[in-house]
């Protein structure tokens, strides 16, 4: 009897044999694999990282940019709508603009937030931060606002109005970026023809 209890005890026991090697090597992953694979994860989000960044800046500053013009297009609508003076004020220390009717506000925008996360960099209507647009629609002066988020810049540039010519009105804005400057304008001349330049 004592033959046969140390054949079970000796049967219950892992052996050594090339499977069961195999089968413990597969289990996991050495070190060596493992820091490969973080180096090799590591280089690849290095370099997409800051093209994804720098498509965000860019995206965020076009919406910037446009809510800015569309704001500026909106105020001199509603002067022409109301016939009567709308402003828009630039604040560049805390990123804001706001539409003013009579001193009242009657819209504000608030750059520095979600969607546009902006800089607005400077503001110049002669030597104001602010527009005004009469209540034809026609602008007290020409000027620009520039904006930044992160390495993207743009700049939106108000032409002045015609001198001497009340039957012109300037009725388009001017865009540049920090890669590319776009320049159109559109005059319409007492309502007889369009004229386009660079």
């Amino acid at each position: 009897m004592p033959r046969a209890l140390h054949m079970q005890a000796t049967s219950h026991t892992p052996t050594s044999t090339p499977i069961a090697t195999a089968r413990l090597a597969s289990r996991g992953f050495s070190l060596l694999e493992l820091v490969l694979v973080i180096v090799i994860v590591a280089t690849i989000s290095g370099i997409a990282l800051p093209r994804m960044s720098s498509s965000t800046n860019n995206s965020r500053a076009d919406q910037a940019i446009d809510r800015i013009e569309a704001t500026l297009n909106k105020a001199r609508e509603m002067a022409r709508s109301r016939s009567t003076s709308v402003s828009v004020r630039f604040s560049t220390g805390n990123e804001r603009m706001k539409i003013e009717i009579g001193g009242s506000t009657v819209e504000k925008v608030l750059l520095e937030l979600s969607p546009y996360y902006t800089d607005l960099t400077t503001a110049s209507f002669g030597t104001d931060k602010y527009i005004i647009y009469n209540g034809l629609g026609m602008q007290d002066t020409g000027g620009t606002v520039s904006i930044a988020v992160g390495s993207a810049k743009r700049t939106l540039t108000v032409a002045d109005p015609p001198a001497n010519d009340s039957s012109s009105r300037v009725v388009s804005l001017t865009r540049s970026t920090q890669l590319d400057a776009v320049n159109l304008s559109l005059v319409v001349t007492g309502g007889t023809g369009v004229n386009l330049g660079n």
